[in-house]
Order: C-alpha cells, then structure tokens, then sequence
C-alpha cells in the first residue's frame, strides 16, 4: 500500500471500531437517575495511546467518579487466546493518574462474541514473548519487526453476546433482502396433474423444530450436523445473508448458555420459535451474570456498572 492507502484503511479501521464500541456500550452504559457518561472517541490519523474515553459521574454532585480508556481490536477470526502488545499496555498504564477511579480496558470483537479485559486487573497474569509481527498490522508490505506481546486467555475477560457487524454491511444484506419487483411477471398457467390416488403426501416430521431453508439462498450458507448455521473466518460470517448472521447469534448463545439438562429443540417445540427462547435465555443469562459481578442494585431495582 502507499501512504494514501495505509491513511484511508485507518480511517475505515476508525470508524468501524467507533461503531463497534457504540454497540457495545449500549450494553455496558446504562444511564440512571444517579449517574451519567460521556463518550470521546480519539479522531483518525492520529498517535493517540487509546481509542476512547468514557467518562462516569454523579448526577447530583457532577463529579466524575470513574474514567475508563478503551483500546479496542476488531478480529477476523475467533481464538481462544487475544494477542496484546506490551508497548500498547504500557502506553495504556500511562494514562493512569488516579488508580482509584482510572480504568483500562482491552476490547475484542470476535465474531463469536466480544471479550473485555480489564488490563490493570489481569496484568499479573500476563507473560510476554518475543515474535516477529507485522510493523503495520493494516499492512503486510511493511514487513515484520520483533515485538513483545502475551497471548492474554478469554477466561480472563467478560464475554459479551455481542457481535460487530458493519453498517455498510448490514443496509446492503437487508436492501438484498427486501428486494422485489414493482411489477410481477404473470406466469402462464401450469397444466393440471394427475395425482395417482394411492400416492399421499408424507406426514410433517414433528421432531423436526429447525427452520427450513430456502434453496435460493442455500448457496454460500453451512449448516452443522444439528442444523445450526456454521463458518470458518469472519469473511465467511460477514458473506451470509443478515436473516442468517442472526440466527447465528441466536443459536450461538443457545449453545453457550443453555442450562444442564436444556434441550434446544424442546424449548423450541414448547415456546414457538428460536426467537422466543433466545430472548428468554439471553435475559435470564444477563440478570445471572450481573448479578453475579455486583451490578445489580437491590433498592433501586436496577443495574449499572459498579467499580
């Protein structure tokens, strides 16, 4: 790439992670009567040690009572481990001036889900190495330099059901969807078949509980062995028709979060849809989980995100 080139990328690499990390905050950030955010995400083509800063304070008495610095990483592919570079955690614990209320935050979008480290609190578990890695991540032409960097473990992070999808990607799927003709063609008449009279229809399966799948959009879409919707790399995901990317993400949290003794295709029989029993697991997983982190507020009946 030339230098025009390597500029536009990180402009287009900048707005997708501002457009991940407002996704996710929406999860994250839950204004209340007590507190309020600020969001400033660092501009383009420039040096900045972070990607955004959140800001938290009292409504009442408008102090700031936490600020969080987000370094942020959109992955192609999910692993079991996330690579850090030693360089960028410590120009991140630069930042610190108050440990007390200062934040860093390490943020994966995967597409299986997004990973936040909280890099002050699992720094004692990090081991560094010495590898050669690309000197621009954007661009492999640049070459290879040594660098120090740790293979930080998923178990380490909170994992959000949230998956990154471009917006440009997502108005051109569903465009791609709704599209049909102003004008439908008139089809002339079929002749009628004779139907020998011993000849049934077969009866409906009744275990099947699976959506059946068009064959005009069977091309370029995996299923498994169970039906459920599979892929390989995030190109593979991102190439799948929308209605079809979220199904995925329902299944996917299915699969994670199912209680021992679930059964998918039962809850599905039982409510109706995919949709019914996703809405109804996801809800019950993120009052666990909060719960769980001390984000929930007894006495006000509300959750929010607690130092």
């Amino acid at each position: 790439m030339n230098d025009e080139e390597v500029r536009g990328k990180i402009s287009q690499t900048g707005k997708r992670e501002r457009e991940a990390l407002d996704g996710l905050f929406k999860l994250m950030l839950k204004e209340t009567d007590k507190v309020y955010y600020t969001i400033y995400h660092t501009p383009d083509q420039t040096n900045s040690k972070y990607d955004c800063l959140v800001k938290k304070f009292d409504k009442v008495t408008k102090k700031m009572i936490k600020k969080m610095f987000f370094e942020t990483k959109i992955r192609g592919a999910y692993y079991d481990t996330m690579l850090l570079e030693k360089q960028k955690l410590e120009s991140l614990k630069a930042l610190i001036r108050d440990p007390a209320i200062d934040k860093i935050y390490y943020v994966n979008f995967t597409p299986r889900g997004t990973i936040l480290f909280d890099l002050i609190k699992i720094e004692h578990t990090l081991f560094f190495v010495e590898h050669e890695h690309n000197k621009l991540t954007i661009d492999k032409e640049r070459g290879k330099v040594k660098k120090e960097v740790a293979y930080v473990d998923i178990t380490n992070g909170i994992v959000f059901d949230y998956i990154y999808i471009p917006e440009e990607q997502r108005i051109a799927e569903q465009t791609r969807i709704i599209e049909v003709e102003a004008f439908p063609k008139e089809e002339p008449e079929a002749p009628v078949a004779q139907i020998p009279e011993e000849i049934t229809p077969p009866a409906p399966d009744p275990n099947q509980t699976t959506l059946e799948i068009p064959a005009e959009v069977k091309r370029g879409v995996r299923l498994d062995e169970n039906g459920e919707v599979t892929f390989s790399t995030s190109e593979e995901f991102q190439s799948l028709p929308y209605h079809y990317q979220w199904r995925y993400v329902m299944e996917n949290h299915l699969r994670l979060f199912l209680q021992p003794g679930e059964d998918k295709h039962e809850l599905i029989a039982k409510y109706g849809s995919l949709e019914k029993v996703y809405l109804f697991v996801k809800e019950r997983t993120r009052q666990k989980s909060l719960a769980r982190l001390g984000y929930f507020d007894e006495k006000e009946n509300k959750y929010e995100i607690k130092d």
